[in-house]
C-alpha cells in the first residue's frame, strides 16, 4: 500500500509540473511539450524514489519544509517572469526551474533520510543551511519584483554585482524605517523557522538498514550530479542562475580587453590634423552621473536656478560654451552606457567591447598623458568595463571608499594637483553627481532649497545638480588657469527621475535626456576651426552618448583607422537624425520621446 501511495504521489507531481509549465508558457510546440513531459516524468520519479527506497516514512515538519522550498523554486521564476512579460512574451521553454524544484525535493529528501537519525546538530544544522541557501535565492527574486515590478534580468544582476556597501546603505535608507524593519524581520524569522522546524521534527525510532543507506547515498549522488555538474547541470538552466552565468561570461569577455590591448594599440593608426599648441596643454572630459537636463536651468526654464555657472557662461559666452539640448543617453545604467561611450562600441555597430579602441587609447597614441580620477567606487580589476578602461590610463585613482562615509565630488579637484602642467594631458573626472540617494551627494552647507539633512526627493536632486555645477566650475577654472585647457566635454551617463525610485527597466525618457556641453578655448578655435564650426552648426542635432568616443576623436581633430567621422558631431557630415537614434541598448527609439 505504501508504494502505491508513492506512485500516486509521483503521478501527482508530474501532473502539477505539467500544469504549471503549460499555464505559464505561450505558443508551445509539440516537441517542447514532449521534451518537458519526459523531463518532468523523470524528475517526478527521482523526487519520490528516496521514500520508495526507505519504505514507510512518517510525514514530518522537515519533509513539509522540503516540499515548500521545492514548490517555491518551481513557481518563483516562471510565475514572476510570466507576470512581468506576459504582454510581450512568456516563453520560458528553455528553463528548468520546474524540474529543478523536483530535483530539490528528491535531493533534500535523500539527505533528510540519511541524516534524520544522526545527532541533531549534524542533521538539523546541515539541512537547514542548505535550505536557507535555496530560500535566499527565492526571497531575492520576490523582493526584486516587489521593488521593481519586474522579474530579475541581466541588467538587474549586473546592478547587484556592481553595487558597493555604501550604495546598499544609501538604498536601504531611502525607504522608511518600518518597511525596512519588516523585510529584515521576515528574513530573520524565515531563517529561524527553518532551524526550528528541522530541530523539532519527529525522528524515527531506528535508522534505515545499511543496504538502504547505500542505495540512498547512491541516489543522493546521482541527483546531486544531475543538479550541480559543471556547466551542464540542471541548476545552470534555471532562470535566475542562467542570468547570473551570463553576467559572469560577460565579465570574463570584458577581461579580454586588457589582453588584447597590446595588439589593438599596435594596429591603431592616429594622425593629428590642424595645429597643436606649442605649449603643454590639457583636454578635460567630465562624466556626470544621473543628471537629467529636465531639471537643469541651463537647458530648461525653471524656477530654481540649478546650474547658475553653466547657465551664465552659455548665455554670455555661447561662442566658447556650446550646449547640446538634444543629447540622450544610450541606456539607463552606468555600466552598459559608459561601456559604449568610452569605446568604439555603440548601438549602431556590432563591435565587441574587448575589440574596441577607447578614448584613452586614442589619447595615448597622440602622446597625451591620461589621468583618470573617479568618485565612483573602485570594485577591483575583475568588475566593470568602466574600471577596465580606466586602468589603461597613465594614472587611475579613486576616492577612498569607506563604509558609511560619503566623499563629495569636490574631492576630485584635489586630484588635479597630481597633473603635471609640463606635459600634454587628457584628464577624465568621473563624478558621483546626482546618484541616488541625492541627499548624500552634497555637503549640508551646500543646501540651497529645502532644509539641510531633510529628505525631499526633488529638492535634494536640485541641490545635487547645483553642487555638480559648482564642481564643474572649479574643474574648468583649475584646468584653464594651470593646465592650459584647450577643450572640455561634459556629459552625463544617464538621467534620473526624482519623483520615483530607480528601476533597471526603461520607464520614461526623462532618464535618457542628459546634459552635454563642449567648451573650446580661443587657441583651440584658431587651430581647429573646422571642428569648431561643425560643433556650432550641429549644436541642435540629436545625439546619443554611445557616440562620445567619436565626439572626442573629433575634438582631438584626428584621422584614424578606428574612427568614423560621420559619427561625430564635430564634422559636417554627421549622419544621425532623431529617427536613427536609439536608447536602452538599441531597444527604444529616440523618436518615440514626445
Amino acid at each position: 500500500m505504501t508504494y502505491i501511495v508513492y506512485i500516486i504521489l509521483a503521478l501527482c507531481l508530474f501532473g502539477l509540473s505539467t500544469i504549471i509549465y503549460r499555464t505559464f508558457n505561450k505558443g508551445l510546440s509539440h516537441s517542447a511539450k514532449g521534451q518537458q513531459a519526459t523531463r518532468f516524468g523523470i524528475a517526478s520519479i527521482l523526487a519520490v524514489l528516496p521514500y520508495i527506497i526507505a519504505g514507510k516514512i512518517c510525514l514530518s515538519g522537515a519533509i513539509i519544509m522540503i516540499g515548500v522550498i521545492s514548490a517555491s523554486w518551481m513557481m518563483s521564476y516562471p510565475v514572476l517572469y510570466y507576470i512581468s512579460h506576459r504582454k510581450i512574451s512568456a516563453d520560458i521553454d528553455n528553463y528548468m526551474d520546474i524540474a529543478f524544484g523536483l530535483y530539490i525535493f528528491g535531493w533534500l529528501s535523500c539527505l533528510y533520510i540519511l541524516l534524520v537519525s544522526s545527532p541533531l546538530y549534524l542533521y538539523g544544522i546541515l539541512l537547514s543551511l542548505i535550505e536557507i541557501a535555496f530560500i535566499s535565492i527565492i526571497i531575492f527574486q520576490a523582493v526584486y519584483y516587489i521593488l521593481y515590478r519586474n522579474s530579475v534580468d541581466e541588467d538587474g544582476i549586473r546592478v547587484v554585482r556592481n553595487t558597493n556597501i555604501n550604495e546598499i546603505i544609501e538604498f536601504t535608507r531611502a525607504y522608511s524605517i518600518w518597511p525596512t524593519l519588516a523585510v529584515i524581520f521576515t528574513i530573520l524569522s524565515t531563517i529561524a523557522l527553518v532551524f526550528v522546524i528541522n530541530a523539532i521534527s519527529e525522528q524515527p525510532e531506528s535508522s534505515i538498514s545499511w543496504w538502504k543507506a547505500l542505495l540512498q547515498t547512491a541516489l543522493f549522488i546521482i541527483i546531486g550530479w544531475t543538479m550541480w555538474k559543471p556547466r551542464k547541470g540542471a541548476v545552470h538552466r534555471t532562470g535566475i542562475v542562467k542570468i547570473y552565468d551570463d553576467t559572469i561570461l560577460y565579465s570574463k569577455a570584458n577581461m579580454k580587453y586588457i589582453e588584447s590591448r597590446t595588439k589593438r594599440m599596435k594596429d591603431l593608426s592616429v594622425s593629428q590634423l590642424g595645429d597643436t599648441p606649442k605649449e603643454p596643454h590639457c583636454y578635460l572630459m567630465i562624466i556626470g552621473e544621473s543628471a537629467t537636463r529636465d531639471y537643469m536651468s541651463a537647458f530648461t526654464n525653471m524656477d530654481n536656478n540649478t546650474t547658475p555657472w553653466l547657465k551664465h557662461v552659455s548665455e554670455h559666452d555661447p561662442n566658447h560654451f556650446i550646449l547640446f539640448p538634444n543629447a540622450y543617453s544610450c541606456g539607463i545604467q552606468t555600466v552598459p552606457t559608459l561601456e559604449r561611450a568610452l569605446t568604439e562600441k555603440n548601438q549602431y555597430n556590432d563591435m565587441a567591447f574587448n575589440e574596441s579602441c577607447s578614448i584613452i587609447d586614442i589619447a595615448e597614441k597622440l602622446g597625451y598623458t591620461v589621468k583618470w580620477y573617479s568618485n565612483q567606487g573602485h570594485l577591483g580589476t575583475f568588475d566593470t568595463p568602466i574600471t577596465i578602461v580606466a586602468e589603461t590610463a597613465t594614472e587611475a585613482l579613486w576616492t577612498k571608499q569607506e563604509i558609511n562615509k560619503v566623499h563629495y565630488d569636490h574631492s576630485l579637484i584635489d586630484f588635479l594637483d597630481r597633473v603635471d602642467p609640463s606635459e600634454n594631458n587628457l584628464v577624465v573626472l568621473h563624478l558621483k553627481g546626482s546618484h541616488f540617494n541625492y541627499l548624500n551627494r552634497y555637503p549640508s552647507d551646500m543646501t540651497i532649497w529645502g532644509k539641510p539633512g531633510i529628505p525631499d526627493s526633488i529638492l535634494n536632486y536640485e541641490n545635487a545638480l547645483h553642487y555638480t555645477d559648482s564642481v564643474l566650475r572649479q574643474a574648468f577654472e583649475y584646468c584653464k588657469t594651470r593646465l592650459n585647457l584647450q577643450a572640455m566635454l561634459y556629459f552625463s551617463d544617464h538621467g534620473d527621475n526624482p519623483t520615483r525610485h530607480r528601476t533597471p527597466q526603461f520607464c520614461d525618457f526623462i532618464e535618457c535626456r542628459i546634459p552635454m556641453f563642449v567648451y573650446m578655448s580661443d587657441e583651440y578655435i584658431r587651430n581647429h576651426n573646422q571642428r569648431y564650426e561643425s560643433l556650432i552648426s550641429n549644436r541642435n542635432k540629436y545625439f546619443t552618448n554611445d557616440l562620445i568616443y567619436d565626439l572626442m576623436c573629433g575634438i582631438f581633430d584626428i584621422k584614424s583607422n578606428k574612427f568614423n567621422e560621420n559619427q561625430s558631431l564635430a564634422y559636417n557630415n554627421y549622419r544621425f537624425s532623431r529617427e536613427d537614434l536609439r536608447t536602452f541598448q538599441g531597444k527604444i527609439r529616440i523618436s518615440d520621446d514626445n
